[in-house]
């Protein structure tokens, strides 16, 4: 939406005529344009882009090994570690994700908040509120309501609807913070619109 309107269908024909034209960096962009329709050949584009460097292109990749069913834990700790290396927040997120629900090997909380920090610390929401249910649990770190709020309120005011239902959640119970229905509707109600169906059940019974 740079140059006006947002377009996808015309942004996704550019990028068609770039890798045509033999353009290598349309191939991570071109993937995502036909990755419902035709999921094979944007797969393989996706791994020549990773392969090539691209990395958004490794994270995706990284992303879709940890999304399979099951997970192909190995081929995502692959990616995504590279992609962390290179500077990617929400890669080290879900690497985060992935010692913290033991996926490819025991669960490790501690180690999942040292990544989820550095996540957060680079603005990284869904790193933020994944802290923040670690802190409000006590799991890898010390139980501390304050924190947990903190974390929430951090990925809540960015749009990331969990942490707005969190959020909402803590001011309806008055943990972390002081009980305000108020903020607890406002924020309910902006994770319900988005489709928490837990924050719709929560804003019914307030």
């Amino acid at each position: 939406g740079m140059l006006g309107e947002r377009d996808v269908e015309r942004a996704c024909a550019h990028f068609a005529a770039a890798l045509d034209k033999g353009f290598g960096g349309a191939k991570f962009r071109h993937a995502q344009c036909i990755e419902e329709k035709e999921p094979e050949r944007a797969l393989a584009l996706m791994r020549e882009a990773a392969d090539a460097g691209h990395v958004g292109a490794t994270e995706r990749l990284g992303r879709i090994c940890l999304e399979a069913k099951p997970p192909d834990a190995a081929c995502a700790f692959a990616r995504l570690e590279r992609a962390s290396r290179e500077g990617r927040p929400g890669a080290t997120a879900l690497l985060g994700r992935m010692y913290a629900e033991g996926i490819g090997g025991k669960a490790d909380p501690a180690r999942a908040a040292r990544y989820y920090r550095e996540a957060a610390a680079q603005g990284e929401p869904s790193a933020c509120n994944k802290l923040g249910e670690l802190y409000e649990r006590g799991r890898g770190v010390d139980q501390d309501p304050a924190r947990d709020f903190d974390y929430y309120l951090s990925a809540a005011v960015t749009g990331f609807p969990p942490a707005q239902f969190n959020l909402g959640r803590l001011y309806a119970n008055g943990r972390g913070t002081e009980k305000n229905l108020v903020e607890a509707r406002h924020w309910l109600g902006a994770a319900a619109n988005a489709g928490v169906s837990p924050a719709r059940q929560l804003l019914d019974s307030l």
